[in-house]
């Protein structure tokens, strides 16, 4: 019998194929699914939710391309509907804070059981925070309470002309192109996307782009569609 029975839509984002496959199969076992959707890093998982309407994700923490951790900054930003679960090997204080912090609804080790994964979406669904009792100890042992890790805040304190030029940088534009759209000299282009870099703490282009989709400049349909 299932522990959560209404039926769900979820995404599994893994970059392991073998246990992406399996953990499919054990949540099948534990609650109701209408649909699920594979996906081997973090640029896959946004495209699913993009493309369908998602209740939940279990996101892996070290993916190629894009990490859960990014990942699930931008999913509370973009999808603040959808509820997060992390499944992950990572058991190091420091990866569940970050993890935490960036948004996730629960945290799970991948050695769980499936009467904790049952648990775990029962709880999540009805908008509570779940963590298994790896995680909880592995907190306790610190001296930290999940209650105390407060999500980041990523404040985007660019001018409306930076954002402008912003926006144009995502959709694949040179300075010049940036220019010509904007009407504006590409030295000054230039110095926009110098000031952007440094208020955003970007080391390069694509952190800045990173930067907009955490922030909401630039929604996932945009980014994937420009």
């Amino acid at each position: 019998m299932h522990s959560y029975t209404t039926p769900l839509t979820i995404v599994a984002a893994d970059d392991h194929a073998m246990f992406r496959n399996g953990f499919v199969l054990l949540v099948k076992k534990h609650i109701a699914v209408k649909e699920v959707f594979h996906a081997a890093n973090g640029i896959e998982a946004l495209e699913a939710l993009h493309k369908n309407p998602v209740d939940l994700v279990f996101l892996d923490h070290q993916m190629p391309l894009m990490d859960g951790v990014e990942c699930m900054h931008i999913i509370r930003k973009q999808f603040p509907k959808v509820k997060v679960i992390v499944v992950s090997m990572l058991t190091a204080v420091s990866d569940i804070k970050k993890m935490i912090k960036a948004g996730a609804h629960g945290y799970m080790v991948k050695s769980m059981d499936g009467a904790d994964l049952g648990e775990a979406v029962k709880t999540v669904m009805t908008n509570k925070h779940y963590y298994d009792r790896h995680t909880l100890q592995a907190l306790l042992d610190e001296k930290i309470k999940p209650s105390d890790l407060k999500e980041d805040e990523h404040p985007a304190d660019l001018t409306a002309r930076e954002i402008e030029v912003l926006r144009e940088i995502t959709n694949g534009k040179s300075s010049k192109e940036i220019g010509e759209e904007l009407h504006m000299a590409k030295v000054t282009v230039d110095v926009h996307r110098k000031n952007i870099l440094k208020k955003s703490n970007s080391s390069g282009i694509a952190d800045a782009i990173r930067f907009a989709l955490r922030n909401g400049i630039v929604s996932i349909k945009e980014f994937l569609e420009g």
